[in-house]
This record gives C-alpha cells, sequence and structure tokens, in this order.
C-alpha cells in the first residue's frame, strides 16, 4: 500500500447563524450549544459562532458524573455541550429551567 493522498473538508457556520447568535447577545440571551460532536469540535464551532474565545465545554460523560442537584449551577456558566444525547438534553432543559431559566417571548431562554 502507498498513501495517496489526504482529503480534509470545512463546512463554516452560515453567517445567517453568527448574525443571529450577536443579535441574542445583544438581546441579553444566553445561547447555548448542545451537540453530539466531539468536544475539539464543538468548541471550535462555538468559536466561529461567537460563543466565546475559549468557550467550556461540557460532554455528556461529564454530565452523567453530575448529580441533578448541581447541574443546574454547572449549566449556566456552560455554552457548549457535546457528545450529548437525547436524555443530556433533556436534564440540561430541565436543570436551566430549576435554575431560574425558561423560554421567554419566544426569544430563547431568558432568566
Amino acid at each position: 500500500m502507498v498513501f495517496v493522498s489526504l482529503v480534509g473538508f470545512i463546512d463554516p457556520p452560515r453567517e445567517e447563524a453568527v448574525t443571529a447568535i450577536q443579535e441574542c447577545h445583544s438581546a441579553g440571551i444566553a445561547v447555548k450549544m448542545i451537540t453530539g460532536d466531539h468536544a475539539a469540535t464543538a468548541a471550535a464551532i462555538a468559536q466561529q459562532l461567537g460563543l466565546g474565545e475559549n468557550p467550556l465545554v461540557l460532554t455528556g460523560r461529564e454530565i452523567d458524573d453530575i448529580p441533578d442537584s448541581d447541574l443546574s449551577s454547572i449549566v449556566i456558566n456552560t455554552s457548549v455541550f457535546a457528545r450529548t444525547n437525547p436524555e443530556h438534553k433533556l436534564r440540561i432543559v430541565r436543570a436551566l429551567q430549576s435554575g431560574g431559566r425558561h423560554r421567554g417571548h419566544d426569544r430563547g431562554w431568558c432568566q
């Protein structure tokens, strides 16, 4: 066998997504990214989207180790959740709701 080539793909975030996140931040809405992607991939995308220079990333495996009683204080300060499954997503949303966050005015999570 002889190595012939290496191909890479890039799928940058759409400009509309970046603009929407900027508008949310301007309106005081905290944006959270919940994805099944690898933590490093999620962090890179979060940076491109404007979720911070070095966003705090929490993985599904880490979420598994956090009791519900502690999760609400942790998710408030976390911008990116990676390697998550539907159960993790439900726990994150419930933790945000229990911490005084709620869906408001059809514009996102508010305090």
